[in-house]
């Protein structure tokens, strides 16, 4: 994760209105979002947490006329071609707090204090000046999508072994990713064009690269889609581990990456999984192997195993870190573990989808697994996305999420049919094409909108 400086009311005020109602909207905009800003130095003077509203009811609904001048703002900065899809997703209180975040976190890992660190600090000086920072991250997260892409070409059942360089072009562009998404906000400080857009940029790629790198994974190690091998790797290293972090992140305002950690040594571990893959031939993850006294039919099976006594002490630390920080803000540390645990609902709707619909159509699975991965990929993209935006804005998580539902609703017609023993009542694969499509279109126009009217 990269640290990004929020920009100034001053700069915010460069942006040219196309009406006179958008301007005065801009004037009020700029005028909130410094009063935010001084009062979240005052805030912060003595140390204080600037998420401390994370800990109470905020209301996140925009009344009449916020919403009103929340489309007004955007529509000064919007093109007459998106007119007819674009709808405010902030409203001024929610910009004005987005304006104010500053962001904090550190990186306490030991490759990246003592090796990556200042690699990345010397990396930088060759990028150019006109480069934009989320164009280096964007630059990584395409080699990583077309290195998959060409894996999933040629192993699209997860287990058929693909040409070997292609697992070392994966190993190569996720070390690439991970390269280029430290570079950013080192970029972003060197031109001064931080952005609150450029922390939410960050985040989403990240959400993102968790499914497409997690089945890249899945097919190195040849697990297939038999059983629940694939699924629990993914899911365990995965979607579980970047959930509970950003979980801890909204209630303690700080994305702290620990001396261990998945974005430094565990994509370090995938990159070279990958490339001995390709070095070695893919056969030697389904080649059986004993460790002691434990025999695994299958090499690629260690790493299911595992991911237990990794994720466990991680997840577990991520709720303690957040009720050990209520209690040194002074707020009450049961009320906040039991919203942590409820906040946790979503992800657990979520989970159960994913599972309950694989397993429910083996068929399915067996036949589209990428498809399948990659609709649960936009929803899990959505589910992180809210709760870094309720961070970012100070605003109430909701226990419900509307989005998720399509996903939910896949994998009840599954199960129904898998109960009855008949024909579920829509097509396994009807339903699949209808939830990925929706899927994606939903959060592209959700991306859209963000961006304009930020």
């Amino acid at each position: 994760m990269t640290v990004r400086t929020p920009p100034t009311p001053t700069a915010m005020a460069t942006l040219k209105p196309c009406t006179p109602a958008a301007a005065a909207v801009e004037a009020e905009a700029v005028a909130a979002a410094a009063a935010a800003a001084a009062a979240a130095l005052a805030a912060d003077a003595d140390g204080g947490d600037l998420n401390r509203s994370a800990f109470t009811e905020a209301d996140a609904e925009p009344t009449a006329l916020e919403l009103s001048q929340s489309t007004l703002l955007g529509e000064a900065r919007r093109t007459s071609l998106g007119r007819l899809v674009y709808r405010a997703q902030f409203n001024q209180r929610q910009l004005a707090a987005l304006t104010a975040y500053k962001n904090r976190g550190a990186d306490l890992s030991i490759t990246y204090r003592y090796v990556m660190g200042p690699l990345y600090n010397r990396l930088v000086r060759f990028l150019p000046m006109w480069l934009a920072p989320n164009l280096v991250t964007l630059i990584g997260l395409i080699l990583v999508l077309v290195t998959h892409w060409t894996l999933i070409w040629y192993s699209p059942d997860l287990v058929t072994p693909a040409p070997r360089p292609v697992y070392v072009a994966v190993g190569v562009g996720l070390f690439s990713y991970m390269v280029l998404d430290n570079l950013d906000g080192r970029q972003a400080r060197r031109t001064g064009s931080s952005s609150p857009l450029g922390h939410l940029f960050d985040h989403g790629c990240d959400s993102l690269n968790i499914s497409v790198s997690g089945l890249s994974m899945v097919a190195s190690l040849q697990l297939g889609t038999s059983g629940i091998w694939s699924l629990w790797v993914l899911w365990s290293m995965g979607f579980l581990v970047c959930y509970t972090a950003t979980l801890e992140e909204f209630f303690t305002g700080a994305m702290v990456l620990r001396e261990i950690n998945g974005p430094n040594e565990g994509i370090i571990l995938m990159s070279l999984v990958h490339i001995m893959t390709g070095v070695l031939g893919p056969q030697i993850w389904s080649s059986p192997v004993s460790l002691g006294p434990f025999h695994f039919a299958r090499a690629g099976h260690l790493f299911a195993w595992v991911a237990i006594p990794l994720i466990v002490p991680t997840v577990t630390c991520n709720y303690y870190e957040a009720w050990r920080h209520a209690g040194a803000c002074g707020q009450s540390q049961p009320r906040t573990l039991l919203r942590a645990l409820g906040f946790t609902i979503p992800f657990a709707v979520f989970s159960a989808s994913l599972f309950g619909w694989a397993l429910a159509a083996p068929d399915l699975w067996a036949v589209y697994p990428a498809v399948m991965v990659w609709m649960s990929g936009f929803n899990f993209f959505y589910l992180v996305s809210r709760l870094i935006l309720s961070h970012l804005t100070h605003t109430q998580f909701p226990f419900f999420l509307k989005a998720l539902m399509p996903m939910a609703l896949g994998a009840v017609n599954a199960m129904w049919g898998a109960a009855t023993g008949a024909q579920p009542p829509v097509p396994n694969v009807t339903m699949l094409a209808v939830v990925f499509t929706v899927s994606a279109v939903f959060n592209s126009w959700r991306i859209y909108c963000m961006i304009t009217q930020i």
